[in-house]
């Protein structure tokens, strides 16, 4: 028919190969590293492994970079102070750390998830985000005929699973 539109549809065919000579050569360029380890009985692959977590590390000390940690309002001149205060930090990284390896080992053994912020089920949570769930517990003691009693404000089901993911010593102090 006189002025009528047509489609044209094209269908490229295509066979891919693997070019053995410029792969050789790209390994070449790509380069070299040491690795150098104490432990004479470490293999080759579980130290790479090893130096591939330090990037978990890395972004353990970015807290010091965030404005909210208020790292930059700390003004220390005495070496001993500053030495000390490095201390605290590794050690609370450290705590850090073991808390949220500890946490995903037990979602990884119960095939358990808890919500991510935008409420997704994760086994990969961070402490961030666990701590961010407590911020609003609270303790409040009421001091009623000379006898305190003690109230925990604010634990949701959330929190009480993970808190039961920890076990019965972190259980008691919220429960």
């Amino acid at each position: 028919m006189k002025n009528e539109i047509c489609d044209v549809i094209y269908l490229p065919a295509c066979e891919f190969t693997l070019d053995e000579d410029w792969v050789l050569k790209e390994q070449d360029r790509a380069g070299r590293f040491i690795l150098a380890c104490n432990d004479t009985g470490i293999d080759p692959e579980s130290m790479l492994e090893y130096y591939k977590e330090q990037n978990a590390v890395e972004r353990g000390f970015r807290f010091i970079k965030d404005k909210r940690f208020h790292v930059s309002e700390v003004y220390l001149k005495n070496e001993n102070r500053i030495a000390a205060l490095s201390m605290l930090m590794v050690l609370c990284l450290l705590i850090y750390s073991v808390a949220e390896w500890w946490l995903r080992k037990i979602l990884k053994e119960q095939n358990a998830t808890v919500m991510n912020p935008r409420k997704k089920p994760t086994s990969k949570p961070s402490m961030k985000r666990v701590f961010f769930l407590f911020r609003r517990v609270r303790q409040v003691l009421e001091i009623v005929d000379k006898n305190v009693h003690c109230h925990i404000l604010n634990v949701n089901d959330e929190i009480k699973q993970i808190l039961r993911m920890f076990g019965q010593d972190f259980e008691k102090y919220y429960v």
